[in-house]
C-alpha cells in the first residue's frame, strides 16, 4: 500500500434542524490505514468510510447523537514489529486518548506486504499485537465494545493494474485472508471483542488500484459498519436498503453539479435564501427532475405558480430519504410537492421493484411527517426501456402497481375535505400507443427530452388547477 501523510478525519455531524445536541453523545472511534484516511478519493472527510459511517448514525435529526472519530495512517501496520506500525503514531496516541463507546480497527493490509517491507515475515505476532491493542482501548474506556473490520479483500483481476501490482496482490491476498481468519478467530475468544467480515462487501469494481476503495467501496464499507453498530447502540436498522436513509457517495461533473452530493445537497438547502418568492410548487426526485431546470437557477414558473426543482442527479429513495430527514425543503412552505424518485433503484442499483415501491412510501411518509400541511402528487419513476416487454419497463410497471393505492386509506386521507397524498400516473405521456419511447423520451430511453419535460409540467399545471385553490 502506498504510503500517505497522516490524516486525522474527525465527522460531528450537527442536527440540521436547531435542538441542543446531547451533552454526551455516543461517540465510535476509527482507527486504520490508509483506506481510512481515505487515500485516493476525493473529500475524505465527506466520503471516507468512517466518514460515511457518522452521517448513517446521524440520519435521523431527532436523534443526532453520535460522534464519529476517524484516524488513519497511510502505509500503517498493526504489526508492532512490522516497518510502519500504527503504534508510533500521533493518530495511535490520539484514538487512545479519548473515551468511546465503540473502538472500530481496521488494519492488516499492509501486515502482509513482504517484497521491499518485510512484513509477513512477521505475521506471526499479528494476532498478539492484535490482543494488545484491544486491550489498550479497553484499558481507556473499559465498556467500550472493540469491533475489528476485516481486513479488507484486496482484488489482483481489478482493472487497469500492471503486471508487478498483479504479481504483488496475488501473492497478498491469501495472506489477507489468513489474517481475517486470525482476526475473527480472536474475536470469537475475546470478551467484549467482535469481528465484522468484509468479504463479499467491497468488490474489485468499487476499488481504483485493487486495494484502495473509491467513493462506493467506502459506502460499502460504512454500509457493513453500520448494520452493527446500529444494531448494538439500539437502532433500528432498515431490511431494505431502498429504506435505508443515507447520504450519496457521488461525485462526478457530468452530473450537472460539480464536487460531491454532500456540494449539491447543501447548494439546495441553501436555495430558499436565493429566492424572492416562496414557491408554491417544489418538484423532488433524481436527474429527471433536475433537467427541469438544470442544477443552477432551479426555480421556474408552473404557470402563474412559483416552482423549484430539488432534484439531484442519481439519487435514489434512499438518497431522498436522507435528503427529506435532514431539512431538504427547510425554509419551503410549498403547497404541493411533486415526487417522482425509483428509476435508479431499479436500473443503477438493481433493487427490485418491490423494494423500490417501499421506499417510495417511506419517501412520502418522511415528507408527510416534514411538511404536513404540503399536498404530496406521487407521479412514481417514468418510463424506461426500449421496449414494453423489457426488463427494466416491466419493474417499472410492477412499482407503479404497488403504489397506485399510495393516497388511499391512509391517516392523511383529509386536508380541508381533499385526499392529502395523491398518486398520478404520467406513464403514457412519454410513449407511442403501442408502448415504444415517444419523442417525449430522451435517446437513452431512461430520461425524458425537452417535449417531455413540457409534457410534465403541463400535466402537473393541469392538477394543480383542479385541485388547489
Amino acid at each position: 500500500m502506498l504510503a500517505c501523510a497522516l490524516s486525522v478525519l474527525t465527522l460531528h455531524l450537527a442536527q440540521a434542524s436547531s435542538p441542543v445536541a446531547p451533552a454526551e453523545p455516543t461517540r465510535v472511534v476509527c482507527l486504520g490505514d490508509s483506506i481510512t484516511a481515505g487515500a485516493r478519493i476525493v473529500q475524505p472527510e465527506r466520503l471516507g468510510w468512517s466518514a460515511q459511517l457518522g452521517a448513517w448514525l446521524n440520519e435521523d435529526p431527532g436523534r443526532s447523537d453520535v460522534e464519529v472519530v476517524g484516524f488513519g495512517v497511510g502505509g500503517a501496520t498493526l504489526l508492532a514489529k512490522g516497518d510502519r506500525p500504527i503504534q508510533g503514531t500521533k493518530a495511535y496516541t490520539d484514538a487512545l486518548a479519548k473515551a468511546c463507546d465503540h473502538f472500530v480497527v481496521m488494519l492488516g493490509t499492509n501486515d502482509t506486504v513482504q517484497v521491499g517491507r518485510g512484513n509477513w515475515e512477521k505475521a506471526d505476532d499479528f494476532v498478539g499485537d492484535l490482543g494488545a491493542l484491544c486491550a489498550a482501548a479497553r484499558e481507556r474506556s473499559p465498556e467500550a465494545t472493540v469491533w475489528i473490520v476485516g481486513p479488507p479483500p484486496m482484488f489482483a483481476d481489478a482493472r487497469g493494474l500492471d503486471d508487478a501490482r498483479v504479481a504483488s496482490l496475488t501473492a497478498r491476498a491469501p495472506r489477507r485472508i489468513e489474517l481475517a481468519k486470525r482476526a475473527k478467530a480472536f474475536a470469537e475468544a475475546t470478551p467484549g471483542v467482535e469481528h465484522i467480515s468484509l468479504d463479499g462487501v467491497l468488490t474489485a469494481q468499487r476499488t481504483v488500484d485493487g486495494v484502495h476503495p473509491d467513493p462506493f467501496g467506502h459506502e460499502d464499507i460504512a454500509r457493513a459498519v453500520h448494520s452493527r453498530l446500529a444494531a448494538a447502540m439500539g437502532r433500528e436498522v432498515a431490511a431494505l436498503r431502498t429504506l435505508q436513509p443515507a447520504p450519496s457517495a457521488e461525485y462526478r461533473s457530468g452530473a450537472g453539479w460539480g464536487g460531491t452530493w454532500w456540494d449539491a445537497f447543501r447548494s439546495l438547502q441553501a436555495l430558499p435564501e436565493s429566492l424572492d418568492e416562496q414557491p408554491e410548487v417544489v418538484f423532488l426526485g433524481d436527474s429527471i427532475t433536475q433537467g427541469l431546470t438544470g442544477h443552477g437557477t432551479r426555480h421556474f414558473e408552473l404557470g402563474q405558480r412559483p416552482a423549484v426543482s430539488l432534484g439531484l442527479s442519481g439519487d435514489r429513495t434512499e438518497h431522498l430519504r436522507y435528503r427529506v430527514r435532514r431539512g431538504a425543503l427547510r425554509r419551503l412552505e410549498p403547497s404541493l410537492i411533486v415526487l417522482q424518485i425509483g428509476i435508479n433503484n431499479l436500473n443503477a442499483a438493481g433493487h427490485s421493484a418491490e423494494d423500490t415501491a417501499a421506499g417510495i412510501r417511506a419517501v412520502v411518509g418522511d415528507l408527510r411527517g416534514a411538511h404536513p400541511s404540503a399536498r404530496v402528487l406521487v407521479c412514481g419513476p417514468f418510463p424506461a426501456g426500449r421496449t414494453p416487454g423489457s426488463e427494466l419497463r416491466r419493474a417499472v410497471d410492477e412499482v407503479h402497481r404497488r403504489i397506485a393505492d399510495v393516497g388511499v386509506g391512509t391517516e392523511s386521507a383529509a386536508l380541508g375535505g381533499a385526499p392529502q397524498v395523491h398518486y398520478l400516473d404520467l406513464r403514457g405521456l412519454f410513449l407511442t400507443e403501442d408502448g415504444a419511447p415517444g419523442e417525449a423520451m430522451a435517446g437513452d430511453a431512461l430520461h425524458i427530452s425537452a417535449e417531455g419535460k413540457r409534457r410534465w409540467k403541463e400535466r402537473v399545471l393541469r392538477w394543480t388547477e383542479q385541485h388547489l385553490r
